[in-house]
């Protein structure tokens, strides 16, 4: 099995869309993140972030399976990364969160580039799965919904460290119990 070096990404940046998205959830509209698009693009100059609606060439779309508000209008998105279901390997570049307001149109909120990027290889030279956090600014709204896949979610050494030392953990609500 290979492993992986997931590359050196550069600071997240939120996107004119993300900034509107942000702006919108506001006024009582919902941002919904929706994946995570990981791609091979490359960008000219760091100012074209700015006006991106999608990443430059997406090869992977990956679920966001975990969220944790940090603090100061931050939140904190895991994915993971696997090549268990790429025909075609490819130069990891680039990471786009992917969201959208009540229309359903999907943009790119947030998105980051590696200057050092790492090859993804195919399926066939299986890849150890990393988890990956991606920090976004949401700003003061509380109208932020996040499309979850559980369907490939495990617990870590320290999610259970943290639900055995969670004085609620292991209550039922039962009386005497």
């Amino acid at each position: 099995m290979a492993t992986l070096n997931t590359g050196e990404f550069e600071k997240i940046v939120i996107t004119d869309a993300g900034r509107a998205m942000i702006s919108g959830a506001r006024d009582d509209n919902n941002i919904t993140f929706t994946r995570i698009a990981l791609g091979d693009g490359q960008i000219e100059s760091p100012d074209d972030i700015f006006t991106l609606t999608a990443i430059k060439n997406e090869c992977l779309s990956v679920p966001i399976v975990s969220k944790t508000d940090i603090a100061d209008g931050q939140m904190r998105l895991e994915f993971r990364l696997n090549n268990s279901e790429i025909e075609t390997g490819f130069t990891f570049r680039e990471i786009g969160i992917m969201a959208h307001m009540a229309d359903g149109i999907e943009q790119l909120y947030a998105y980051t580039y590696a200057k050092n990027p790492t090859q993804i290889y195919d399926k066939n030279t299986p890849i150890q799965e990393r988890i990956i956090y991606a920090d976004i600014v949401v700003g003061n709204s509380e109208n932020i919904n996040i499309i979850l896949d559980l369907s490939n979610t495990y617990a870590r050494m320290q999610d259970i460290a943290d639900h055995n030392t969670d004085p609620t953990a292991h209550k039922t609500g039962i009386a005497g119990n």
